[in-house]
Parts: structure tokens; sequence; C-alpha cells
């Protein structure tokens, strides 16, 4: 079959790193920026305007636009994975599309906070405190953990390679989260 679509993967990689190193040091100006004290009312507006711009724990902002299409383009590049193996006949076509699927309601719910909506329901049935105090956490693990078990004989048919990338990027994600930031 002949390729309709080529992506340079090491091009693209090179992008996506230029992009993520202009968000950190915009980040950290803006933290810079926030400690800074200014006397005018407008350099002030300006300042917590790129701050919050630029807060890599905000929402609603460049860096959880950059997160929820990030993650669009993984739901897109699953879905086009999971196309092509349904063409050729491939195995596992059904959990390339289910990831396609998982990537785009991640998506979706970076941009919409859904996550956000569950946190004080979440806290208030279940008393919840300390590490948990943001209750999305729970069924975000037992989601985790369910695909985790689902998808174990998927991820050792991979390519050894490709099956190292996954975990790494799983770890990178899920690592991601700390208590205290929603």
């Amino acid at each position: 079959m002949k390729n309709i679509i080529s992506i340079a993967p090491n091009r693209f990689s090179q992008i996506l790193v230029v992009v993520i190193v202009f968000l950190t040091l915009a980040s950290a100006a803006g933290s810079f920026l926030g400690q800074v004290s200014i006397d005018n009312y407008f350099l002030v507006e300006m300042r917590e305007s790129f701050v919050r711009l630029f807060d890599p724990n905000g929402e609603a902002n460049i860096i959880a636009w950059y997160s929820a299409s990030t993650l669009l383009l993984c739901s897109f590049l699953l879905g086009i994975i999971a196309l092509v193996k349904k063409m050729n006949y491939g195995d596992y076509t059904r959990h390339w599309g289910i990831l396609s699927l998982i990537f785009l309601y991640l998506s979706v719910d970076e941009a919409a906070l859904i996550h956000e909506m569950a946190v004080k329901p979440l806290r208030d049935l279940f008393d919840l405190g300390g590490f948990f105090y943001y209750g999305w956490i729970i069924p975000a693990g037992v989601a985790v953990l369910v695909v985790g078990l689902a998808y174990l004989k998927f991820l050792f048919h991979l390519p050894s390679k490709t099956r190292w990338l996954f975990l790494v990027a799983g770890g990178i994600s899920l690592g991601g989260y700390r208590p205290g930031i929603n």
C-alpha cells in the first residue's frame, strides 16, 4: 500500500521540543515576573495576564490549550493507525481505535475541565482529604488500572522499542500528577 501521509518523526519531535522549551521559558518568565514589584497599574495588569496565560498549574490558558491540542493530535494519529490496521487486517485494530477514543476524551477533558466537576461531589460523598483531596484521581486511577490490565497483551505484542516508548510516555504522563495540583 502506498503511503498517503508521511510524517517525519524526527522533524516533528524537534518542533514539539521547540514548543515545549518556549512554553517552559514563558512559564519561568511568568513565575519570575510574578515576584517583581511593579507600581504601574497597566504594567501590573499585563504581568498578571502573562503569568496566568503561562501558569503550568492553571486552567484555561495557553499551556492547557497546548496539552489539549497534543492529546487531540494523539487521538487523530491513533485513529489513523487503527484505520490502517483495519485496512490491512492487522492485529489489535480495536485496541488502537479504543486508544484513539481515550485520547479524544482526555483532550476534551483537558479543554472542558470535566474532571474538575467531579472534585467537590466526590470529596463530599467520601469525605476525602490529603492525597485524595482531588477526588477525580480515584475514578481516574481505576480507569488506568482497568485499561492497563486490558492492554497487557497488546503492549507485549508491540515491537520492543515502541513498547518502551509507550511505557515511558505513560509514566511521564501519570507521574505528572502532584497532590494539590488539579
